[in-house]
């Protein structure tokens, strides 16, 4: 039996990929994002809050990190 878990995490390497963005431009929006109200400094970015700031599609963005 296969066990496939879904990542809820998006990491800056993955938002390099999807976006063809450098690495810098991809830790502004992750500072962007953390800058929410409610948020600690140093919590993970969920694929949700990714594609809110973003625009994309959730389910497009969690099948290609897959």
């Amino acid at each position: 039996m296969e066990n496939k878990t879904k990542r809820m995490v998006i990491y800056t390497s993955d938002m390099m990929r999807l976006t063809g963005r450098s690495e810098r431009t991809v830790r502004r929006w992750i500072a962007a994002i953390r800058k929410e109200p409610g948020r600690k400094k140093n919590t993970l970015i969920t694929i949700q809050e990714f594609c809110a700031y973003t625009g994309y599609d959730p389910e497009k963005i969690a099948a290609f990190i897959q």
